[in-house]
């Protein structure tokens, strides 16, 4: 494909080969076909390319002329065709984004169909993965490679290497009990509910957030018996509140990952933030959804 007269190229392969024979075996079509060409560019331009002999042709100064413009518009054309396809390229995109049950990817969701109009030709593919924390790391190692993006509770000052991070939104912390125990029932439990209870809860220093609430029970609820937790992605936590009894502390976005532990709204203001996770170098594709959220985010948050 080109954006110039199509005759040009018989004239060059003519010029640079010097018969109308050689001309035709490279664009496989008759000598009688070359010269129809040639004429056909003459006259439509006015002008003499080449002598003929019968030893072949030369091109006239004024052919000679028309040569070099040829090539440059050869050369102006294939870089304007490259720059089309590429942009049509950077404007269709399927973006690849993570899920599991620990790391859902619903808060992108919400933020993407209020922008999408913005991409009428990108798509997303959800991708699936685990919920033990060698899995969630896994996932991270992937942004960049396999993925474009993740979901997760992070401090958005957080440095996380060479991956980066946008706040979308925030997430209750809420008390999951065992579906059995009475508190399952409560629509809310007050915060004196939890006193003589043990709570399982992220150790110190994974979560701003959580390190809020840690300091809000020993202050005020010292009775309340805090359990460090090692990992904050792991489904340890739930097996243990379900064989054993024990509360543990989690974000809201947890509540349908296992189907015999209920999330209970407690009486405080404590959230923490929920962050969408990329590499710090994305694809270009990438980069015009991470601008146009973080425009978003401004708008919405101020």
């Amino acid at each position: 494909n080109n954006m110039y007269n199509p005759l040009l190229d018989c004239f060059i392969y003519v010029a640079e080969h010097g018969t109308f024979t050689k001309a035709g075996e490279i664009m496989l079509i008759s000598p009688t076909a070359v010269m129809k060409q040639i004429n056909a560019l003459e006259r439509h331009l006015g002008l003499k390319l080449f002598e003929r002999s019968n030893q072949g042709v030369v091109l006239t100064p004024v052919g000679r002329s028309v040569y070099d413009y040829a090539l440059q518009m050869k050369q102006y054309s294939k870089q304007a065709l490259d720059d089309i396809h590429r942009q049509l390229s950077s404007d269709t995109a399927v973006l690849r984004i993570g899920t599991s049950p620990l790391n859902p990817c619903e808060p992108f969701l919400n933020v993407w169909y209020k922008i999408n109009s913005a991409f009428p030709r990108y798509s997303l593919n959800l991708i699936s993965f685990g919920n033990e924390y060698s899995e969630v790391f896994s996932a991270h190692t992937m942004l960049g490679d396999k993925l474009d993006f993740v979901v997760g509770t992070c401090d958005p000052d957080r440095d996380l290497g060479r991956l980066d991070h946008i706040p979308i939104g925030e997430y209750n912390l809420c008390c999951a009990v065992p579906r059995t125990h009475p508190y399952a029932s409560k629509r809310r439990l007050a915060v004196d509910d939890l006193r003589g209870f043990t709570l399982m809860i992220a150790k110190k220093g994974l979560s701003e957030g959580i390190d809020r609430v840690r300091a809000d029970l020993e202050m005020n609820c010292p009775d309340v018996k805090l359990e460090d937790i090692d990992k904050m992605y792991s489904l340890e936590p739930f097996d243990r509140c379900r064989q054993v009894g024990k509360f543990f502390l989690a974000p809201e976005c947890w509540q349908h990952v296992e189907p015999a532990i209920t999330f209970v709204p407690v009486d405080w203001e404590h959230t923490i933030p929920c962050c969408l996770i990329y590499r710090k170098d994305p694809a270009d594709v990438v980069s015009r959804v991470i601008q146009e959220i973080k425009k978003r985010m401004r708008i919405t948050f101020g």
